[in-house]
């Protein structure tokens, strides 16, 4: 979604230096978000936008989730589940 420059630091910086921003900083930062099943599916269903979708189509995903993530449980039952984040702190050059 957006403009595909927000996602790199040197497209970022393209993008706001014209605006008089110096250089962004950048910060990666790694979210683990592992689990038992049920604790990621409530995790990752807040992030992803389902609520468009019909309350059956929901329950089927989630039972597809709880159904596909048995595989992926290690011996504790915990399903990986992680992401980063890029965060960027830019100040306007003096």
């Amino acid at each position: 979604l957006g403009d595909r420059r927000t996602r790199s630091r040197a497209g970022l910086a393209a993008l706001l230096a014209p605006a008089g921003f110096e250089p962004p900083r950048w910060e990666t930062v790694e979210i683990d978000l592992s689990g038992p099943a049920e604790r990621v599916w409530a995790a990752v269903s807040g992030i992803y936008d389902v609520g468009p979708l019909a309350p059956a189509a929901v329950a089927a995903l989630r039972a597809d989730f709880l159904t596909g993530a048995k595989s992926l449980a290690s011996a504790d039952g915990r399903v990986p589940c992680g992401f980063r984040v890029h965060i960027a702190t830019a100040r306007r050059a003096a």
